[in-house]
């Protein structure tokens, strides 16, 4: 049925076009491209022979992308929140990820298949329970390997903030007090990003 062309055969699963490597009468070979860890029956699995149409996929048939995860980088933050970490796998979902921390969502950065990159929400001293989300179906991957822990030292604090208000105009020159702040990457008022002064 298949025929032995193999650039007359497109697979899709989930709607994700597919590399066909071998065709034969009776079987189609193909390598899986990155996708989302979730099952796809048998109405996601679309192979099509050219002048031949779709071929019928028996409803027993189905596909399972297993999603896993690899690491955590920085695996220490401060228990101010606001650490850009990196957790490395496959199968995330680039679309609907998320990340959260002992039951607490941090704030999403960027996803792809492989790479989930999230600020860290503010959290107790010790080590936290990190859970990676999707999308309807997501089949969240086993995240008990990865270790994070919250630190309470050299924790930036903020005493003050001076003055407490400026025009909506902006160009307000504010000097905010406290400690541990030499290393700060940005500052923010809502959801501005302040420019650093002198």
């Amino acid at each position: 049925m298949f025929g032995t062309n193999k650039t007359a055969v497109t697979v899709t699963v989930g709607g994700a076009a597919q590399t066909v490597t071998k065709v034969t009468d009776t079987a189609v070979t193909i390598t899986v491209a990155d996708g989302v860890a979730k099952a796809h029956p048998a109405k996601d699995l679309v192979v099509n022979v050219a002048g031949k149409g779709n071929a019928k996929v028996a409803d027993s048939v189905s596909f399972t992308y297993t999603g896993s995860v690899s690491g955590i980088t920085p695996a220490t933050g401060g228990i101010g929140g606001g650490t850009l970490v990196t957790i490395s796998g496959s199968g995330f979902d680039p679309e609907n990820a998320g990340v959260t921390f002992s039951g607490t969502a941090g704030r999403l950065e960027s996803a792809t298949f492989q790479q989930i990159k999230v600020y860290a929400p503010a959290g107790t001293e010790g080590a936290a329970t990190i859970a990676i989300t999707g999308g309807t179906g997501f089949a969240a991957p086993d995240a008990s390997s990865l270790k994070y822990s919250y630190t309470a030292t050299n924790v930036p604090t903020v005493s003050k903030i001076t003055p407490a208000s400026g025009s909506v105009v902006g160009n307000t020159k504010v000097t905010i007090t406290g400690t541990n702040l030499d290393n700060i990457k940005e500052a923010k008022i809502g959801d501005v990003t302040c420019t650093k002064g002198l």
